[in-house]
């Protein structure tokens, strides 16, 4: 397990890398008092290096405590792989219902969906979450990043 470890570290660290030696070549954005398109890039890199290079010197300095027998590691119950891959299919319909009917139509429905599946039974706590998760989505992406949200296309 800790070569395992070792090798994904390295992997990881690899990655980060190269995403940064892309990010590099992004051109500029021209704008006054705007952040370029290379910064979120260079945070995710960084961050991406951080912790990879966390794994390494844990696994590296570590003592190894215990191996865990592979009949004894938790497996995955056909009911979570069918969640999972509803979860996934809800977010694929989230996607196309959002190209056709727009971020604020949509957005609203997802959440609250969402919000009922993880146990929330409160009919209003579920409207104000979804509608305020809504709204701070936009303004943060709409007003603050000024990166345009899918509108809706059908009036």
């Amino acid at each position: 397990m800790r070569r395992a470890h070792i090798i994904i570290g390295i992997l990881l660290l690899s990655f980060a890398l190269f995403y940064a030696y892309l990010a590099w070549d992004l051109p500029d954005r021209n704008l006054p008092n705007t952040l370029g398109p290379d910064v979120m890039p260079y945070v995710f890199a960084v961050f991406l290096a951080l912790l990879a290079l966390i794994l390494i010197v844990q696994t590296v300095g570590g003592k190894e405590k215990g191996k865990t027998a592979p009949e004894n590691l938790p497996g995955i119950e056909p009911r979570q792989g069918v969640g999972v891959l509803l979860l996934i299919g809800l977010f694929a319909l989230y996607i196309g219902l959002m190209s056709y009917a727009g971020f604020l139509l949509v957005t609203p429905f997802i959440v609250a969906f969402l919000m009922y599946l993880t146990g929330s039974r409160k009919k209003g706590e579920i409207i104000i979450a979804s509608i305020g998760v809504t709204a701070f989505i936009y303004v943060l992406f709409h007003y603050l990043f000024q990166v345009p949200l899918p509108e809706m296309k059908f009036l």
